[in-house]
């Protein structure tokens, strides 16, 4: 609502904050006691961002140390590359060969992946969740899971999550959450996770509330409300 007559000089009283339908999936989660999915193997999750970012370079280094410090694949690194992400003009292929690349299949419909087991075991299963600031590690946070923000830049793109982290508002709200680990060179990045990585299993609970209400209602029983009022 804030943002809405801030930004967009909105009447106050015609903004109704309902959420959105997509999150409901989490709310059910957090009502039922969350989830306590895990694999039988440490793994490492990066979120990748839309925005052009060099992070199949930042992959490729996260994979290679984690090999060097614990053994050729004994953590997994997994890969989701952001289901609608403009082209990286730098070209980097990922070269590590135990890195696991998500293949989302055809998003034609929303272009956004459903919502449905394989995609909650993915987060669920991580050790940690790495990403730029996208809305996957907000989704990331609401499951529990230990998070790394990737705020670094690259010397070939303008946007980078480094520098789009202190541009745009919804990604600065990212930044505020307290205890958010982050890393602004791909070395500090790297040392965060394995901190989180020498911690061993844990459960996180982030001060989210100024992005999202877990509790109260849904957004379908909002609507409904709303509808018949």
């Amino acid at each position: 609502v804030e943002y809405a007559v801030e930004i967009h000089n909105s009447n106050p009283k015609t903004v109704l904050p309902i959420g959105l339908p997509r999150f409901d999936t989490y709310r059910t989660l957090w009502k039922n006691g969350g989830t306590t999915k895990r694999s039988s193997q440490k793994r490492v999750l990066y979120a990748g961002f839309s925005l052009a970012h060099s992070e199949r370079r930042i992959v490729d280094a996260l994979a290679n140390f984690l090999d060097n410090q614990y053994g050729s694949g004994v953590i997994e690194v997994h890969y989701r590359p952001h289901p609608l992400a403009v082209p990286r003009i730098d070209n980097y292929e990922i070269k590590n060969p135990h890195v696991v690349v998500t293949e989302h299949g055809n998003l034609s419909r929303t272009g956004m992946p459903h919502m449905n087991e394989e995609f909650i075991n993915a987060l669920a299963e991580a050790n940690v969740v790495v990403g730029a600031p996208t809305t996957l590690m907000l989704e990331a946070m609401l499951v529990g899971r230990p998070c790394v923000l990737d705020i670094t830049s690259d010397k070939f793109h303008r946007t980078t999550a480094g520098n789009a982290a202190q541009r745009y508002t919804h990604m600065r709200d990212l930044l505020a959450v307290r205890d958010l680990a982050r890393g602004e060179t791909i070395d500090q990045l790297i040392s965060a996770v394995n901190k989180v990585l020498d911690a061993g299993p844990t459960k996180v609970s982030y001060e989210i509330e100024h992005l999202y209400d877990t509790g109260g209602l849904s957004y379908a029983e909002h609507l409904t409300s709303i509808l018949l009022a």
